[in-house]
């Protein structure tokens, strides 16, 4: 068999970065129900740093009765790291194993966006699913820190969740796709439907056309008189038209919306709030390629707000695509 076959036969692969925490497991559930539909198996990235971290807290805020013991050397502390981090490990593929989920543990003594990056290289994975924050809150796997650094580094897809979800094991009812007309905005399609293919969700195509105060521009189109805010509206339904009928043409069931508004993060986090809405999947960057949906203006707000699951697909400096 080559290479090549071997690779198509294989299990799809589904990264999760993990760190003992509650919040970091609830990213562990939504992988779980994903590779059950896919027949995926799970890559566990824990990073014994972090652990070793955790020690030294734990040992310089506890109160000894009497003369403190001596504490452990620095070697000591990464062995105990180390066998604490492989412990947590073993535990939950034990746990993923008596649900017929197959899990692979990946102890990596690295920093951890490095860590997960340098995992989902390795084992070839379709996604890394993770929690925007774990263990400690805001003060480890939090945006702006590890999971900011995944998003700027990883070539794989990325589902990022906030908190708990309704999915159960029906996953999401309907899927969200921001599209802005551009090229780049468009790489989240084939993720998106991959997921809807997985759950029999359907999706919702939803464009935002930005309102601004001083366009009151009147142009002529089609014999008539209109405002360029209307065209532009129009515009925005064909091309979402367009990329429905393609998608229904592939068996999904599809609805499009044009949403006028001042604020693209605003907008987007106002459907995030609907109760049909399991997912939204949206890219790093937009129109205007790098200048627009930038991570840390559209996007930033986006994860740090939106109470569903984000999807996002990385766009490079060079425009080149993140192929899996």
């Amino acid at each position: 068999m080559s290479s090549s076959e071997a690779k198509a036969n294989a299990s799809p692969r589904i990264v999760v970065p993990l760190d003992e925490s509650a919040r970091a497991e609830i990213a562990l559930e939504l992988a779980t129900t994903i590779a059950r539909r896919r027949g995926a198996r799970l890559d566990l990235v824990t990073v014994p740093l972090l652990h070793q971290v955790e020690l030294e807290q734990r040992m310089h805020h506890v109160e000894f009765p009497e003369q403190p013991p001596t504490l452990p050397s620095a070697e000591e502390l990464v062995r105990m790291s180390q066998a604490e981090a492989a412990q947590y490990l073993s535990e939950v593929e034990q746990r993923l194993s008596a649900q017929g989920i197959g899990a692979t543990a990946h102890l990596v003594d690295r920093a951890p966006a490095e860590a997960i990056v340098a995992t989902a290289e390795a084992v070839d994975a379709e996604l890394i699913v993770m929690a925007t924050h774990g263990r400690g809150g805001m003060s480890r796997w939090a945006l702006g820190s590890v999971a900011d650094k995944v998003l700027q580094t990883a070539r794989r897809p990325i589902l990022l969740v906030r908190q708990p979800t309704a999915w159960g094991e029906a996953g999401p009812r309907t899927i969200a796709v921001a599209l802005d007309g551009s090229g780049l905005a468009e790489r989240v399609l084939p993720q998106a439907e991959a997921m809807a293919r997985s759950f029999g969700a359907a999706i919702t195509l939803v464009r935002i056309v930005v309102q601004y105060e001083s366009e009151q521009v009147r142009m002529r189109w089609d014999g008539q008189e209109r405002d360029s805010e209307d065209l532009r509206e129009s515009w925005a339904r064909q091309y979402l038209d367009r990329q429905a009928a393609a998608l229904r043409e592939r068996g999904f069931a599809v609805t499009t919306e044009v949403l006028p508004a001042e604020n693209v993060a605003e907008a987007l986090l106002e459907i995030d709030q609907r109760d049909a809405v399991g997912l939204l999947a949206m890219t790093t960057h937009g129109l205007g390629g790098l200048r627009r949906w930038a991570f840390g203006s559209v996007a930033d707000r986006v994860l740090r707000s939106a109470e569903t699951p984000v999807l996002l697909v990385r766009c490079t400096q060079d425009g080149a695509e993140d192929l899996l």
